[in-house]
């Protein structure tokens, strides 16, 4: 469904996983959709609450168009 219908009219998309431990499920899953669609699909991860921050400052910075 993601990758079929959603990827294709999404300008941007992001998974944060919080966890200091190994990746979830999810994330692996998501590793296909982030290798078919890496210009507009995002992932990180975030250990610590110190993270949180600069994590989500680069995942929404501003970006030249069509980059």
């Amino acid at each position: 469904l993601l990758v079929k219908k959603l990827m294709p009219r999404l300008q941007y998309f992001t998974y944060v996983e919080i966890t200091p431990h190994a990746h979830q499920a999810l994330w692996e899953e998501y590793e296909s959709v982030a290798a078919e669609f890496p210009a507009r699909f995002a992932m990180r991860q975030i250990v610590e609450a110190g993270d949180i921050y600069p994590v989500f400052r680069e995942l929404f910075k501003r970006r030249v168009a069509g980059g």
